[in-house]
């Protein structure tokens, strides 16, 4: 007992409350401003300052997703907006944030349920 006292780490004290919220808040942020990038988990970590694993389970409980699918969703939404004013699909698909159009369906798919040039044909009728 006497060893294991002597050279054990103490454990770290309790984080402060209310850390996590400005966390997933300062990452959130960050994933708007730089949804046309492929941010990784350890730039946004390094921005919103926890460790990357720690990150993603108070975003995931705050906000519901993982990062990697909040900025999805982000780049889903932009490409909505731009496809309702007019802008060509691979031309959105680019300003989006998605390697392609054949990228940007895949994932308007998932998260939307149509394609792109459904959702464009459904918007015009």
């Amino acid at each position: 007992m006497l060893l294991v006292g002597r050279h054990a780490l103490s454990a770290r004290p309790p984080r402060r409350p209310g850390r996590e919220r400005e966390a997933v808040r300062l990452g959130r942020e960050y994933l708007e401003e730089h949804a046309q990038e492929n941010v990784t988990l350890r730039a946004l970590a390094g921005h919103a300052r926890p460790n990357v694993f720690h990150l993603c389970r108070v975003f995931h409980g705050s906000v519901g997703l993982t990062p990697q699918a909040y900025q999805r969703q982000v780049r889903v939404r932009r490409a909505k907006s731009m496809l309702r004013q007019g802008v060509p699909i691979a031309r959105g698909a680019t300003l989006a944030g998605f390697s392609d159009q054949a990228h940007l369906t895949r994932q308007f798919k998932r998260v939307v349920g149509l394609t792109p040039g459904r959702y464009v044909s459904n918007a015009r009728s």
